[in-house]
């Protein structure tokens, strides 16, 4: 009875060690980038490439932690509006914003365990990046700053080593001259009033993406200590 419950209690502990061995793991997103500023009547543009790299450690079957550089284009334009002014205004965006980020993700279900039939989870995420752009529209800048993203989305177990993802990420600005649009409200010219921003909404850029990751498995053989 003693040797069984050590084998037990031994098939327990490695079975634990095999679910927890999935530390680490690589991968690639592409999508589409998104932006809501100033342009276009604060429309949507889903039109733009984006892609990322990342590697991320599963510290367990609920956190993980992700990391990783995110190129998203951005595009808009005036002539695409509805309101006269903006029209007239004629401002374009032109803009590819690279991102170093640092986020977590919280996974509703322990997807990876091989006593689950459902091999898929709902996640979401949020964290930290600093991004630089160069901006090509209706006034050129180059600048950089800090942003928020913040998304959910869901992970798919293909097999042992692989999984699929799709992501929606949103990415809370501090500045509201993503778009080039700069604050003119406070010029005395009222000719160029028109040609100014909202100051009281920053801007937001967004990225839709799919993603194909890699698990690595590192798995160690308990140790024992003497004979």
């Amino acid at each position: 009875m003693k040797y069984q419950k050590l084998l037990i209690a031994a098939l327990i502990l490695f079975n634990s060690h095999i679910l927890f061995a999935q530390k680490w793991e690589v991968g690639a997103s592409l999508g589409l980038g998104h932006y809501r500023g100033d342009i276009s009547g604060n429309k949507w543009m889903p039109i733009n490439p984006a892609f990322e790299i990342f590697a991320k450690k599963n510290f367990n079957p609920v956190w993980s932690l992700k990391g990783g550089y995110s190129n998203i284009a951005l595009g808009a334009s005036d002539n695409n509006s509805s309101d006269g002014i903006e029209t007239v205004r004629g401002a374009t965006l032109n803009n590819t914003i690279s991102n170093i980020f640092l986020t977590t993700e919280y996974n509703f279900e322990d997807f990876r365990n091989p006593k689950k039939l459902m091999k898929a989870t709902p996640y979401i995420t949020a964290g930290l990046a600093g991004y630089v752009y160069v901006n090509h529209g209706y006034f050129s800048s180059l600048s950089y700053g800090v942003s928020v993203p913040m998304g959910f989305g869901a992970k798919f177990m293909l097999n042992k080593y692989w999984n699929l993802g799709a992501q929606f990420v949103a990415y809370k600005t501090f500045t509201d001259n993503i778009d080039g649009i700069r604050d003119v409200f406070s010029t005395k010219d009222t000719r160029r009033k028109f040609e100014g921003n909202n100051p009281s909404i920053n801007d937001w850029y967004m990225s839709s993406t799919l993603s194909l990751s890699y698990v690595f498995y590192s798995i160690k053989c308990p140790a024992f200590q003497g004979e």
